[in-house]
């Protein structure tokens, strides 16, 4: 390309062909692209903008460094039909504040790259601070979209819980297929991503269509809910002191997936005053 300075400001105007995204991520496809690069700099103001495309993919963005407020106007990337957009600002202030928005639209990971192929139409939003920790507070709308091959919609709001830790609350409901799942909770450590749902409540047709959603093998079963208390630490999920229904059998007791061995390892320790053994023939493999 070229570029030149003049009178304390810099300009450049830059052309590139054959970049290969893969090279910045392993997983993301191979890719070719070619497009420009603006980058300009003064006393008061640095700008960036990329128009990069290749057949079926592009990527945009548009950015800008003022009075110490990164604001990035466009951050666009498109793959197939699948697309995301979004945009920001980041106050670089003692506190970092920071907000952002973004709809995804037909997103499909493996469009991208070898991630797992999903389809997500959504909006979202989130904004908060960054230092001395991190807090923040948004929300996340999902509709029209397929999880697991499955009809799926979501809704989702989140904010920090304490101004000295960065616990998050969550409350969340979702759809998937015919399974149906409501969790208000708390994320105890974004960084490790444990968390603790206080009030966890699962419905649907039957628990084998968890399977396809969470990866736990469970048998066809009649339709049923069920409520309790969820905690994740690392790879070992516990599901206590729920309590529901399953066809015309009462449930309660604890139940808990090792995820740490392999194969996965799972125990139940359940009990029920009005039991019809009908509603566990999954379970044993029997009329």
């Amino acid at each position: 390309g070229a570029g030149e300075v003049r009178e304390g400001t810099l300009d450049l105007r830059l052309a590139t062909r054959n970049l290969d995204l893969a090279g910045i991520q392993k997983r993301l496809h191979k890719t070719q692209l070619a497009g420009r690069l603006a980058l300009g700099a003064s006393p008061q103001t640095q700008r960036m903008t990329v128009d990069l495309s290749q057949q079926r993919y592009q990527v945009r963005f548009s950015g800008a460094l003022a009075n110490r407020v990164v604001t990035v106007k466009e951050a666009y990337a498109r793959a197939g039909n699948a697309q995301l957009a979004t945009r920001g600002k980041v106050t670089l202030n003692s506190l970092k504040d920071f907000s952002i928005d973004g709809r995804l639209t037909n997103f499909d990971p493996a469009q991208f790259g070898n991630y797992p192929s999903q389809l997500i139409n959504s909006r979202f939003d989130a904004k908060g601070r960054i230092d001395p920790v991190i807090q923040v507070a948004g929300n996340v709308q999902v509709t029209d979209s397929r999880f697991f091959n499955m009809p799926a919609t979501a809704t989702g709001v989140f904010s920090t819980r304490r101004a000295d830790h960065p616990e998050v609350d969550l409350n969340i409901a979702m759809n998937v297929g015919k399974t149906r799942a409501t969790a208000k909770g708390t994320l105890k450590d974004p960084a490790r991503l444990e968390w603790i749902a206080h009030e966890l409540t699962l419905a649907g047709a039957s628990l084998d269509e968890l399977y396809k959603i969470v990866s736990v093998p469970l048998p066809p079963t009649p339709p049923y809910r069920i409520s309790g208390r969820l905690l994740q630490k690392a790879n070992v999920w516990e599901f206590q002191k729920f309590a529901g229904t399953v066809g015309d059998s009462d449930l309660s007791g604890s139940f808990v997936v090792d995820r740490r061995r392999s194969p996965q390892f799972m125990k139940a320790d359940l009990t029920s005053t009005r039991l019809d053994l009908a509603d566990l023939a999954g379970f044993v493999g029997a009329e």
